[in-house]
């Protein structure tokens, strides 16, 4: 059995004032089909409007913030799920002044564009 703690995992800052790591997938534990991971989104923060050809889930873990899928609109708070389908361009922002704590899941799994993108086009 292979497990790995959520937090001794290593993570990326990405300058939209956010925390992502990757729990499955190229990194992690070696899952082939899909990815699973977290993301901390500062008081004020976000995850910035994308798409990719993924499916995606979404699971808000704490705090709240405003979710943005295609032209739908949402409050979302701590124990909220929300579906994502595939090229539909999406975003979450942290309207709080506390931490957002959202866990995602994709498939087919890999690495999505945007955070690249965010890096300024540099790799991981």
């Amino acid at each position: 059995m292979q497990t790995i703690r959520v937090e001794e995992t290593e993570g990326e800052v990405f300058p939209a004032g956010r925390r992502s790591c990757i729990l499955g997938g190229p990194r992690g534990l070696p899952v082939e089909q899909f990815a699973v991971g977290h993301s901390t989104l500062f008081p004020q923060g976000a995850i910035p409007e994308h798409a990719h050809s993924n499916e995606e889930v979404y699971v808000v873990l704490a705090g709240r913030g405003e979710m943005r899928v295609g032209n739908d609109v949402r409050q979302v708070a701590a124990t909220t799920a929300i579906y994502i389908p595939s090229n539909v361009p999406h975003s979450l922002i942290n309207d709080s002044d506390e931490d957002l704590v959202v866990m995602w899941m994709y498939a087919p799994g890999g690495v999505v564009g945007h955070w690249e993108d965010e890096r300024g086009g540099r790799p991981a």
